[in-house]
């Protein structure tokens, strides 16, 4: 490393002159602040440091402070000119040697920096102001550094001297390698790690030790049984030739995710790789690349553990991997319980990082760890009993197995805790606990107490004390890991503790650190199903302290995420604890509604619906964040997206509107449009898209290159909309306008613009159908389908879905036309890229699968085979009535049309009354939503009446004589049936 690049940027930067950089508040914030970052790895080193360039370094933070050209910027322009000036410092600094040879002074060596900028300073564009405060910061920080080139050689060996001596202390705890703490020191920041128990040793005592320590997978010595085909998977991943890879782990808790990603660790270490689990609290490293850190000839694996809460962390490595050189291996591993919307949002992170999490290089389809097989859970408690009763004293012979079998349970964490308690009961001379869930982990609570009154030196009378002690566990699981020096701060807010002095709670907390530290962070309780197990054990009402001082005005955002997250968790286990949430966000919401926001797209319910309760409370600010984190494709978020756009277009417009604000305005309506439809409200939706098309329009006027992208894309939704609701006319003429736009703007930007014009072809290829123009909507959907075919080779994450529709629409034109056999090749892999894309994200992609199902029914049997034809309808109608459930407006027509083709198989089938059945349920279901849309439904109705009738007939039964009659006078008043009156065509 060039020694400028160890003394001025490692000892000056990270220490003093990046402290008031990176603090984006006024100058007098940033000097408070200064204190608060003691504790600092690299501001120890500064200590270090010879005195005089500790006193050029602390001159070079005040004169930046006060320095005229950065003064006159706006707060929000700090960081970029900070951001900015730290990058070039780092890709463009001199080595040492060539400060001596060339005599750099500092106004060279900046005009030089800024010279070889390129295209960092075009963030900047025109705002000169920006670019001459980054160039004065470099100036005084080299005026400053450079005048103590004699120190920077001591320098350096301070910062060695300070990584050497902190590996060997940590190197001192390293037993055996399955034992051992996996650490990394990259840069001087401990990115990676894995732990062991503090207390492991020749002198282990394990009946002091937490539970957290014997049962947490980072602290497991136990094998890995019954995960071989798992760890197979990933080891297939990791060590495939490709450059770089990224892939998400997921499965309920308690089944062993983080216990499979560490074993991986282990594996891949003796096979010469670097891995760790990145450390919960993380260093800004947006303008660090890869290479700063890490050997890349080295092959990499990070792990980054509850992904969906750290997706900051999530884009910063993915925005690193993005830059990894061709010579080595890097893969990010991503550990959650599931995807949901947050795994499908990650395609909208900026640049690189979106890019490189839509592409090939990520893999959609997570890989989820399953309960384990059968009789395995029986091998996993026989191994922990194995290991805890010499632990404890006890002979393996002299243990019980618990009346019901652990494969009842199908979880490793279970699995182990039964085999701890049932060793501890044969030392007690006791039985077994009982084998429920909810009393396995009382009784781990219950041996949890006894380990913090060993801990803590309480006698037998303390039990006060004790249950202090408890809430100040309960607390640091709610506020997740805390630095151990902030953990005293973060307790004293708790009402319960006032009457203990600060010297008794800080004896307290050291006494804990043992059991749940990791390095200078303090975690609460461990495994997380024990963590969340004692929250519901402990906080007694909605009014608790707890949950106040977890997410009141004092608590951090991401300290209240957390504790929103378990407690959405918790009550997804635990409905009676609902109304915690609900009190929460109710006094709130104000301040947390973009942290609550957040734990529903990791795991909508029930936060979602809770969050809708009060949403109406949304400022604009909120309802922009929110708006700009919704995901393109939900299911779960569907009325609070809606609910999102709809205030913000309702937010009052200016009279004298300026251009931004008439585009932003239509741009919205387009999106409420979008999300009204998804909802089932067409004529609301039709309306939201015309308003926004009127607006585009007037902005396409004066600005065309800047708007006709979106003046296409509005007519696209319009011509949707249109042709749902029966102006089959108008809604070609749409598409048509919406396909030129597209051909325009693709020859100019193909790569922008080839994805919107397949779409809009797509959706043509459907207005031309409905019109009965087969042979002009089949040319049209076959170019669209060639399309997204390219696109896929280096899109296919993107492009897979709108391929399958594509294919969709043409196996339906191809079967109009009399091509049956083509039409159910290309019906075929529509259902396979669906099933495919449901199986990540059933939510938002099961009502494809089901409509592909349909259809791929409907092709069967025009081709006679019907048994096939039928489990394939009667698998859509299953996931239909599952939708309708959730979704009625949206999901009762399609619901309707597949029990309808459902009844064609029935008859085929020649289960008549069957059929029958089936033709009633199809007809009473879209009768309510004809008489509200009649132009939408009425040919579907009036199918659906004769095949009523005609199921009736075959099954020899009279048809309901009083449902007859409501259909044929809606069907009348619609002027779908002649009036009884209207004299008969001569």
């Amino acid at each position: 490393m060039p020694l400028l690049t160890t003394g001025i940027i490692t000892a000056g930067i990270l220490a003093k002159g990046l402290l008031a950089w990176t603090l984006s508040g006024p100058a007098e914030a940033a000097k408070g602040a200064a204190g608060d970052l003691l504790e600092n790895f690299a501001d120890r080193l500064f200590q270090r440091a010879p005195a005089p360039l500790r006193t050029a370094l602390a001159a070079a933070e005040a004169d930046i402070l006060t320095c005229d050209s950065y003064q006159r910027l706006q707060e929000a322009e700090w960081p970029w000119v900070r951001d900015t000036a730290f990058t070039l410092l780092r890709r463009h600094n001199p080595t040492a040697e060539q400060v001596a040879t060339q005599n750099y002074d500092a106004d060279s060596l900046a005009d030089r920096i800024m010279a070889n900028a390129g295209e960092l300073l075009d963030r900047f564009d025109k705002h000169d102001h920006q670019k001459r405060a980054c160039r004065d910061v470099l100036h005084i920080l080299l005026r400053h550094l450079l005048n103590q080139q004699e120190h920077l050689a001591e320098t350096e060996a301070a910062w060695r001297g300070e990584l050497l001596s902190r590996q060997s202390e940590l190197l001192q705890k390293v037993i055996d390698l399955p034992k051992a703490i996996a650490l990394h020191h990259l840069a001087g920041l401990t990115l990676l790690h894995r732990n062991a128990p503090q207390n492991i040793g020749a002198q282990i005592n394990a009946a002091e030790m937490s539970a957290s320590e014997l049962l947490t997978a980072r602290h497991t010595t136990l094998s890995l049984l019954g995960r071989e085909g798992e760890m197979k998977t990933l080891l297939a991943w990791t060590n495939t030739k490709a450059r770089v890879g990224v892939r998400l782990l997921t499965g309920p808790g308690g089944h062993g995710k983080t216990r499979l990603a560490l074993e991986l660790c282990r594996r891949l270490e003796q096979q010469g790789w670097r891995t760790g689990f990145l450390v919960d609290r993380l260093p800004d490293l947006s303008n660090i690349r890869l290479a700063d850190l890490f050997d890349e000839t080295v092959p990499t694996l990070i792990t980054i553990d509850y992904a969906a809460g750290r997706m900051g962390d999530v884009q910063r490595f993915a925005d690193l991997a993005a830059e990894w050189a061709a010579s080595g291996r890097f893969r990010l591993l991503l550990v959650e319980r599931e995807a949901g919307d947050w795994w499908t949002n990650r395609k909208s992170l900026p640049d690189p990082a979106g890019p490189l999490l839509r592409s090939p290089a990520c893999l959609a389809e997570p890989l989820e760890v399953p309960t384990l097989p059968t009789g395995i859970p029986a091998e996993v408690f026989t191994e922990a009993a194995t290991h805890f009763a010499p632990l404890l004293g006890v002979p393996v012979d002299q243990v019980q197995t618990p009346g019901i079998s652990p494969d009842d349970l199908g979880l490793p964490l279970f699995a182990r805790a039964r085999a701890l308690l049932a060793v501890e009961a044969a030392r007690d001379g006791t039985k077994p606990p009982a084998a429920t869930k909810d009393d396995i982990l009382d009784h781990l609570l219950s041996r949890e107490r006894r380990v913090w009154r060993a801990a803590a030196r309480l006698t037998a009378d303390d039990n006060a004390k004790l249950d202090d002690i408890c809430t100040i566990v309960t607390l640091l699981t709610l506020s997740a890991p805390t630095h151990r020096n902030d953990a005293l701060a973060l307790v004293r807010r708790l009402p319960a503790l006032a009457n203990h002095s600060g010297e008794t709670l800080k004896q307290w907390l050291t006494a804990l650190h043992p059991l749940y530290g990791d390095g200078d962070l303090l975690r609460g309780l461990e495994p997380d199903l024990l963590g969340e197990h004692l929250v519901w054990r402990t906080i007694t009402s909605a009014a608790d302290p707890l949950l106040t001082t977890a997410t009141g005005p004092d608590a951090s955002e991401a300290q209240a995420q957390t504790a929103l997250t378990i407690l959405n968790r918790l009550a997804a286990r635990k409905p009676e604890t609902e109304d915690w949430l609900r009190a929460i966000l109710d006094r709130a919401f104000d301040r947390l509604a973009v942290p609550a926001f957040r734990v529903a797209l990791e795991q909508p319910l029930p936060m979602a619906d809770l969050f809708r309760e009060v949403m109406d409370r949304l400022s604009f600010e909120q309802a922009m964040t929110l708006s700009d984190l919704m995901p393109e494709y939900t299911t779960e978020l569907l009325e609070i997206a809606a609910e999102v756009e709809q205030q913000l277009v309702n937010w009052p417009l200016p009279a004298d509107a300026s251009e931004e604000v008439l585009a932003f305005r239509a741009g919205r309506l387009n999106n409420l449009s979008i999300r009204l439809s998804n909802l089932g409200q067409p004529a609301k939706a039709l309306a939201a898209v015309e308003e926004a098309v009127g607006l585009y329009r007037t902005l396409v006027k004066t600005r065309p290159n800047a708007f006709l992208p979106n003046l296409a894309a509005a007519m696209n939704t319009l011509s949707n909309h249109l042709s749902y609701l029966g102006k089959r006319d108008s809604a070609l003429a749409a598409a048509d306008e919406a396909i030129a736009l597209y051909r325009n703007l693709a020859k100019r930007r193909p790569d922008a613009f080839l994805h919107d014009l397949a779409m809009a072809l797509n959706n043509l290829s459907s207005c031309l159908s409905e019109l009965g123009q087969l042979d002009e909507g089949l040319a049209a959907v076959e170019e669209a389908v060639d399309l997204y075919r390219n696109l896929a080779k280096t899109q296919p994450d993107v492009s897979q879905f709108n391929l399958a529709v594509s294919l969709n629409t043409l196996s339906v034109l191809l079967s109009n036309l009399g091509r049956g056999k083509r039409a159910l090749v290309a019906v075929d892999e529509a259902v396979g890229h669906f099933r495919s894309l449901a199986k990540t994200r059933p939510d938002a992609y099961l009502p494809d699968l089901a409509m592909a199902l349909n259809n791929l029914s409907v092709n069967l049997s025009s081709l006679g085979h019907w048994g096939k034809a039928l489990a394939a309808v009667e698998e859509a109608v299953v996931i239909r009535r599952t939708l309708v459930e959730s979704r009625p407006d949206t999901f009762l027509p399609v619901l309707a049309l597949s029990i309808s083709v459902l009844r064609d198989c029935l008859q085929e089938a020649r289960r008549f009354d069957d059929a029958l059945a089936a033709a009633r349920e199809a007809l009473t279901l879209l009768f309510p939503l004809f008489c509200r849309l009649p132009a939408a439904h009425g040919r579907q109705i009036a199918l659906y009446w004769s095949d009523y009738i005609e199921s009736a007939e075959e099954a020899g039964q009279e048809p309901d004589r009083a449902l007859l009659a409501l259909i044929i006078a809606a069907l009348i008043e619609h002027d779908l049936l002649p009036r009884p009156d209207t004299p008969s065509p001569a």
